[in-house]
């Protein structure tokens, strides 16, 4: 055991021995090329070293020729700047006799603008006018087709009315012997037609839901309808509905009562309807179970009552009849709210004929103020003319003047340009000789730079040296030490493989001992059983 313990440190040793070697040969090698680095960089910076001389000494050269040239343009410069300044007395005169007349031609241009001003303006106005007057023709015409085509209507609806077109026959002979100047139907107050007003939209709606009861006749007594039934049928001149207002107050607390909790969300078609507040019975009696609904879905929700529902459109529900489809009435052949469509067009003509004699009595007014324009415009031109021609004059004046100052200015634009390259010249002297300067400045620092990287890469040299040489003599001691540690490691590995060998022997024997002292046990107790049967 203690054999192999010490084997165990030696080879310990060993292994540390051997990495702090390869440690210092890693280091060694570090050094080398930081040393071979550095001699590079002393041999780089020494050349630099020299480059730099030589243009150190090109740039003051250069510097002495830049001198003398730049002392000669000075003088070129000092010589213009006279020539210059005789030049711009001169011009100075000049230049105070040039501006007296610009100011006169100034004065004499803001005259000539300020009536082109007027002129402009004027032209704009006669423009705007005229552009106005082109409108309110244009206006006065559209108006005037309106006023055709609505006359037109009128006529047209006039003469349906007059002819009461659109009524059953006997309706219509009894409205035409009505209109006679010695009727004999004063009982017959007109038809239902014509005696509602309906609101606009709602015209197909109580046109559907009347049908032949808008050409109904309103009687004042029922003997009224008994004596014109007697009059169509003596003349056989047709049939006619009647309704006596007599008659509907006799029956007034009779009517059929709607249940009005199952029509909710419909609108009674009587609201949209409006009549003399002294024929209300005859509205209550022709609407009382009419309902308006919104759309044509709406009224499949009602037809278990049995009221009377209608759309807008013209579509009805009434006691199982549904009658609806395409609407061909047109505005003059529509019975109801005929005459207040009639009423309505003399209206609007009568507003139309008005705005007509506005608009002509506006154009009248427009082509006086056009004329009045046209006169002024021509005063005016009149005025401008003269005054270019006056200002012509000034501008003749002015360019004699100008010429002589252009020349002038010629003369002393020219001594200024040269004056200019001279300066011009003399500044890129400067900045080149600045430049230059600047450049040695440089050069003598990068020279500066250069030769402290020489002094500090012979330092770093010398000591990178120092430390190889040091760490080769630590390498050699290494070295040593290993070879007397390989020497400790082969004796004490002998003496384990001695040891090794002992203990084997040493088993070896004490197996054979075993098995001796196992057939010693077996004899024994073999006597023994002997013994025991001698026994």
């Amino acid at each position: 055991r203690s054999l192999r313990s010490n084997l165990e440190k030696t080879l310990a040793l060993k292994s540390e021995r051997l990495k702090l070697l390869e440690e210092k040969n890693m280091l060694i090698a570090i050094l080398s090329k930081e040393i071979e680095e550095s001699d590079e960089k002393i041999k780089i910076s020494k050349i630099q070293t020299v480059e730099y001389l030589s243009n150190e000494t090109k740039i003051k050269n250069e510097l002495i020729k830049l001198g003398a040239d730049l002392q000669n343009r000075k003088a070129r410069e000092r010589r213009l700047m006279a020539e210059k300044e005789t030049v711009r007395k001169d011009l100075e005169s000049v230049d105070a006799v040039l501006a007296f007349m610009m100011k006169e031609s100034e004065e004499a241009q803001r005259k000539i603008s300020g009536i082109r001003s007027d002129l402009d303006a004027m032209k704009g106005l006669k423009n705007s006018v005229v552009l106005e007057f082109e409108s309110i023709q244009s206006e006065i015409s559209q108006e005037e087709n309106r006023r055709a085509a609505t006359s037109s209507k009128i006529e047209l609806l006039e003469d349906v009315i007059k002819k009461h077109e659109g009524f059953y026959q006997g309706v219509k002979s009894l409205l035409v012997k009505m209109d006679e100047k010695d009727a004999s139907f004063a009982g017959i107050l007109g038809v239902v037609a014509d005696m509602i007003k309906v609101e606009k939209g709602y015209e197909e709606a109580v046109n559907a839901f009347l049908g032949d009861g808008a050409q109904a006749l309103v009687t004042e007594k029922d003997s009224d309808i008994t004596s014109a039934i007697e009059y169509l049928k003596t003349n056989r001149l047709g049939k006619a509905s009647f309704v006596s207002l007599e008659t509907l107050k006799n029956i007034k607390g009779s009517r059929m009562v709607v249940d009005a909790s199952s029509l909710a969300g419909l609108e009674p078609l009587k609201n949209f309807v409006n009549i003399d507040p002294q024929y209300n019975d005859i509205l209550e009696h022709l609407f009382s179970n009419a309902y308006l609904a919104q759309s044509s879905s709406a009224t499949g929700d009602f037809r278990c009552s049995n009221a009377a529902i209608i759309t807008k459109s013209g579509l009805m529900y009434n006691n199982g009849t549904v009658s609806g489809g395409s609407v061909s009435d047109s505005e003059e052949t529509l019975l109801i709210g005929r005459k207040n469509k009639f009423k309505s067009l003399k209206a609007e003509l009568l507003g139309l004929e008005e705005k007509l004699s506005a608009l002509k009595v506006r154009a009248a007014e427009k082509g006086d103020i056009s004329r009045s324009l046209d006169s002024e415009i021509s005063s005016l031109e009149v005025i401008f003319r003269n005054e270019e021609i006056n200002a012509s004059g000034i501008a003749m004046r002015q360019n004699s003047q100008t010429e002589s100052a252009k020349k002038l200015k010629e003369e002393h634009d020219v001594a200024n340009l040269e004056l200019e390259e001279v300066k011009q010249v003399i500044d890129e002297l400067s900045k080149k000789g600045e430049s230059l300067n600047a450049q040695l400045n440089e050069i003598e620092k990068d020279k500066a730079v250069t030769e402290h990287i020489i002094t500090e890469s012979l330092i770093l040299t010398t000591d990178r040296k120092g430390k190889r040489e040091k760490l080769g003599l630590e390498i050699a001691t290494l070295a040593a030490e290993s070879q007397s540690v390989d020497k400790e490691e082969e004796s004490l590995r002998r003496g384990v493989e001695r040891e090794d060998l002992s203990i084997k022997e040493l088993k070896e024997s004490i197996f054979n001992k075993e098995n001796t002292l196992n057939d010693y046990v077996l004899k024994e107790k073999s006597l023994a059983e002997e013994i025991a049967e001698l026994r």
